[in-house]
């Protein structure tokens, strides 16, 4: 963004110079709804790290036990498909809440370059 304003800036483009301010306003709110994001995602991550060591627990304690099929699905499902839910379901949010932003800058860095270069 600082690109684009210092780009817009230097040749006294003044309708691109609001546009860009208003662009960077827009990524200092994605920015600020990323740290809301990564707080309420924090107590969730810790909580199913505390489930996994009280599960290494019993399994320390009860390890004379056979596993069976529940508990080959717990450790399947806990320890393989869930971390990858949670970072497939993470990377879709944070695409959404980007996509139309990143849309914007493209549009935006396209307009200036094609300004600066003196193409229609």
């Amino acid at each position: 963004m600082n690109t684009l304003l210092g780009a817009v800036t230097a040749k006294d483009m003044r309708i691109e110079i609001a546009n860009v301010r208003s662009l960077s306003g827009e990524v200092s709110g994605l920015e600020i709804g990323f740290h809301d994001f990564n707080r309420r995602l924090l107590p969730i991550l810790f909580a199913l790290f505390a489930v996994s060591i009280a599960y290494f627990g019993y399994c320390t304690v009860w390890q004379n036990l056979p596993a069976r099929q529940d508990g080959m699905w717990f450790i399947f499902g806990f320890y393989l498909v869930l971390p990858t839910a949670i970072f497939a379901a993470c990377s879709a949010i944070i695409w959404w809440q980007c996509r139309k932003v990143a849309k914007r800058v493209k549009d935006a860095e396209t307009r200036i370059r094609r300004t600066l270069v003196g193409l229609p």
